[in-house]
């Protein structure tokens, strides 16, 4: 009896389990036969939730590389709901300037027929990228525009200077490719390398011979394809030693086409010529068709980059200047399988993550997603029928296990609400300092606006904090960051106060309780908590933050709230470490003049719009002209170089306008010399900003040697501010420009505190006294101050010449004194090029 009960229940869970094993395979394949019917139905797509991106290939859709990158511009356009349109330059079919030229007549034909705008332009390669940088204004103005999958680095680089474009450049797998033919080839003595003229090519060959460097036991040779016929080229391949490797750098498609068949038939040619040569490859064409394989650029993940970019651009507050140039080396080991046995090469040599052609592939592995779906259903199938019998045979216990899974149900959801108040903790508060986060704090002043409630908001910034975190490690960095989230904290536990960290070393703080009063108790008691000193490690760092602050007013916006905050601390950043410094409607006015003149700037730099003007040099020996000074002038705005030279200081502009200055003074001096005129020595100033030009003095030596100056004719001024704090990089530009045979002449002495010192560290050759000086201490009963610093600087076997002479009678004392050189208006203000050479002394 108890047999039969128990084959009725087996038949009946075998029963069961067949039932299941059919319903899941009915399932499987409803489910294949759903996809493949949805693969066919177009989407329903509303095109006025997309924003338009033009994307320009510099090929033809038909060449590998060219499909690839438009998978990941296809993939990636569909993730981030943006539409897009594609034009083909086939510029490795047609290389010409005409095909160039009917490109930009079909384009701009094509822009003149549409009525949506694009909002923002996709090129990929180096033809491309060229096509946009001339026509960009034209075409697509104030639009932005990403390139990728540039091979000339060097042009890449060089249009990061246009404020609408950015991109990635692409350096090819050279050393990797080389790094494996030497692997595998154990008696590999020369490569040949094959690329072609091209603007590609020849970034290609710079690389090649970069990489050979850690090969100086290997030897080489460039065959290049262009310069030769198939004739010429078939000899070239049939003369390859047996114990040689060929690496094919060059796109192949463009010979190809020149001599009328296709890429595939030039790979053939290859083939038959040097049977016995393996061919690597650091481009997928060829891959999987003869060559054996190399590491090449993942044109997939470069488009998908440039398309991220875009996106980013276009939906976020980022300027285009924001993103940086970079060089993208996302990549991937190709390699036939093939061919490596051809060639007797042991896959396994190749990295783990090696993508193979031409591999045969087992039923299981080629099947593998059905085989796992049936496993999977048999393995359901089992463990339903496992979990049925032990249910059966513990029916008693169901009542402990249903309480034991309640228990456990209130354990997890006591664990969801204490990760849902974590959670919430993290998304709104700053992991370091556990202040509010920006976005945070940004909500609650817009709180407090709605509200109309009147409050102060204060933008805090750590000062130096760069110098601090360079000097003691990041470790130190992240103690004051923390430390002035922990001071902040302590303000905020009565109330009165609001704290965030706003970014950086920046923190927003808000007081609730009214418009705080300009010089108030609090004002100090903020200022005081602050600029305590912190200890790190038992190292006192006498650290002090820098507060602007500005009064919400009716219907201000936050952006506008914040931004009075921002320049209140700028201008209090002016006056020093630790200042806290109130907004002012005149300071907005400060910013917008700075910012005029920046914009000046900025345009003058393009154009060259700066004049030179020369004041000359007196020699009290002679009387005669000893040189001049070169000072630099605006030419068609009446700003003064005391206002515009700090402005380009501060904004980055210096380094550029000091160049400009820098031609322009030597290109004068040639034509000054081939009109007959003796050259005399000229001045360029110097300022500390342009420290950062690390190429400057290659730049003024290259500029000598191009118009044939003689580098003792040139002297930099320089003043003591150039090497305050910056001892080092001071210290490595005096050496360059003594190497090259520049003077140096200390500019403005006496006006620091530091002038003495600097005398004996300085290796200057002359030094240049102030109109200040001159002023107040060429007077009777002050006359000893000047005579002191004349034998000062004699005794240290320098050169002084005085500024700012204006009458004769100073001229009189001063040649009494003994001092070498007169410069001011007594002889003449600053002059044009134009009226140098007829210039005379006349005392």
């Amino acid at each position: 009896m108890n047999r039969r009960k128990s084959f009725v229940l087996t038949s009946v869970l075998m029963f069961f389990s067949v039932v299941c094993a059919l319903a899941g395979a009915a399932l499987l394949i409803f489910i294949f036969l759903k996809n493949q019917t949805s693969s066919f139905v177009a989407d329903n797509v509303d095109e006025s939730k997309y924003s338009y991106v033009l994307y320009i290939s510099s090929y033809d859709p038909r060449y590998l590389i060219t499909q690839n990158q438009l998978e990941g511009i296809e993939d990636s356009m569909r993730k981030f709901n943006l539409m897009y349109e594609v034009m083909y330059m086939d510029m490795l079919n047609y290389g010409t300037r005409e095909n160039f030229e009917l490109f930009y007549q079909t384009l701009k034909h094509k822009l003149s027929m549409r009525d949506i705008k694009y909002k923002a332009l996709i090129v990929s390669d180096d033809a491309a990228l060229t096509f946009v940088e001339l026509y960009h204004d034209e075409l697509f103005e104030g639009i932005p525009v990403v390139f990728f999958g540039v091979n000339n680095i060097e042009h890449a680089k060089q249009v990061q200077k246009y404020p609408w474009i950015t991109g990635f450049g692409e350096r090819i797998f050279v050393e990797d490719t080389i790094e494996v033919m030497v692997e595998q080839n154990s008696k590999l003595s020369k490569i040949y390398c094959i690329l072609d003229d091209s603007l590609t090519g020849r970034g290609d060959r710079a690389q090649f011979l970069s990489a050979m460097k850690k090969y100086p036991n290997l030897a080489y040779e460039f065959i290049t394809i262009s310069r030769n016929s198939l004739e010429r080229l078939a000899d070239r391949l049939q003369e390859i030693e047996s114990n040689a490797a060929i690496l094919s750098l060059s796109s192949l498609q463009s010979y190809a086409h020149r001599n009328a068949f296709s890429v595939y038939e030039l790979i053939n040619f290859f083939r038959s010529y040097a049977p016995k040569i393996p061919v690597y490859r650091t481009n997928a064409v060829g891959i999987g068709s003869g060559f054996v394989g190399g590491k090449v650029v993942n044109h997939y993940a470069s488009a998908c980059r440039a398309v991220e970019t875009i996106n980013e651009i276009l939906n976020s507050n980022k300027r285009i200047e924001d993103f940086p140039y970079e060089d993208l080396m996302d990549g991937l080991y190709l390699f036939d399988y093939a061919a490596l046995k051809e060639f007797n090469i042991d896959p396994s040599s190749l990295p783990e993550e090696t993508v193979f052609l031409n591999k045969p592939e087992n039923l299981i592995k080629k099947n593998k997603n059905l085989f796992a779906s049936v496993s999977l259903i048999i393995l359901s199938l089992v463990s339903m029928l496992i979990v049925f019998i032990v249910s059966y045979c513990k029916s008693k216990k169901v009542n402990e296990i249903v309480m034991a899974m309640n228990k456990r149900m209130r354990q997890i959801n006591k664990e969801l609400i204490d990760s849902k108040t974590k959670l919430t903790f993290v998304a709104n508060n700053d992991g370091l300092t556990e202040l509010p986060n920006r976005s945070h704090g940004e909500e609650e002043i817009k709180k407090l606006i709605t509200a109309s409630v009147p409050f102060t908001l204060f933008l805090m910034d750590v000062d130096d904090f760069k110098n601090y975190n360079d000097t003691y490690t990041h470790a130190c960095g992240d103690f004051v960051l923390k430390e002035f989230g922990r001071r902040l904290a302590r303000l905020t536990v009565t109330g009165d106060y609001f704290a965030a960290r706003y970014g950086g070393d920046e923190f927003l703080l808000v007081y609730k309780n009214g418009h705080i009063e300009k010089n108030g108790r609090e004002i100090e008691l903020l200022r005081q908590t602050l600029n305590e000193p912190m200890y790190f490690h038992g190292t006192k760092l006498s650290i002090t933050a820098t507060l602007g602050f500005a009064d919400s007013q009716i219907d201000i916006s936050y952006d506008n709230l914040l931004t009075n905050a921002d320049i209140a601390m700028y201008e209090a950043k002016k006056i020093g470490n630790g200042t806290c410094l109130g907004f002012m409607p005149e300071m907005k006015e400060t910013i917008l003049k700075r910012n005029s003149v920046i914009d000046i700037l900025n345009a003058e730099c393009e154009c060259g719009g700066f004049e030179i003007r020369y004041q000359p040099q007196v020699s009290t020996e002679t009387g005669d002209v000893y040189g001049f000074e070169a000072l630099v002038r605006l030419r068609d705005y009446a700003i003064g170089p005391d206002v515009f030279i700090p402005v380009a200081e501060s904004s980055g502009y210096i380094t550029q306008i000091g160049r400009i200055v820098t031609e322009k003074v030597l290109r004068q001096m040639a034509i000054w010399r081939k009109n007959g005129m003796k050259l005399r020595k000229v001045a360029i100033n110097y300022s500390n900003g342009q420290l950062v030009d690390d190429g400057y003095v290659a730049y003024l030596k290259k500029l000598l040697d191009d118009y044939k100056i003689p580098a003792n004719l040139i002297e930099i001024e320089i003043t003591e501010s150039l090497f305050m704090g910056k001892k080092g990089r001071a210290s490595q530009l005096f050496e360059q420009l003594a190497e090259i045979g520049v003077g140096l002449a200390l500019d403005d002495f006496g006006t620091g505190y530091s002038s003495l010192s600097y005398l004996t560290f300085v290796p200057a050759n002359k030094v240049k006294i102030d109109k200040s000086l001159v002023d107040n201490y060429l007077v009777d009963g002050k006359e000893d101050f000047i005579q002191n610093i004349v034998q000062l600087v004699h005794g240290l076997g320098m050169k002084l010449t005085v500024e700012g002479v204006e009458h004769k009678w100073q001229y009189d004392k001063l040649c009494s004194m003994k001092c070498d050189y007169i410069q001011g208006y007594l002889f003449s203000k600053p002059m044009s090029a134009d009226d140098v050479p007829s210039f005379e002394v006349a005392v």
